[in-house]
């Protein structure tokens, strides 16, 4: 009987444990902080809003995210200013690819199941219009 002996085992899991963690650290995590900026209206209220949450950030600000695969859609909102949109793209980032090698290929498949190996681009910029207010005639 081909049996591991208990030694073999405690090393094998100890060679786990320590490598599982790493994949968090080398992916960035499952979220990301995103800088959102609203020209000219500073203090603008918006609401960033995808399939892994709803976020809320005034401007200018940061907002730490759930990563996702799907779309991220920041909608903005100031008095004098007409409301303003945005619809930010994922894309895969770079820096979660990893190596080619079994534990590269696990963590690869880790960060695609909890949507860590998308990103959001770092600065997010939503401009706004003044709100059209007719002026009084002088007469």
């Amino acid at each position: 009987m081909n049996r591991f002996p208990p030694v073999a085992l405690i090393a094998l899991f100890t060679a786990l444990g320590t490598a599982l963690p790493g994949c968090s650290k080398m992916s960035g995590g499952a979220t990301q902080s995103v800088s959102v900026t609203t020209p000219p209206a500073d203090g603008a209220k918006c609401i960033l809003t995808s399939s892994a949450g709803t976020f809320y950030v005034i401007t200018p600000g940061n907002a730490t995210i759930a990563k996702s695969i799907g779309d991220l859609s920041v909608a903005c909102d100031k008095a004098g200013f007409q409301h303003a949109a945005q619809t930010v793209q994922s894309h895969i980032s770079t820096a979660s690819a990893g190596s080619l090698t079994a534990d590269g290929i696990v963590q690869l498949g880790l960060n695609a199941a909890t949507g860590a190996i998308y990103t959001y681009p770092a600065q997010i910029v939503v401009p706004m219009s003044h709100t059209n207010v007719p002026v009084a005639s002088a007469q």
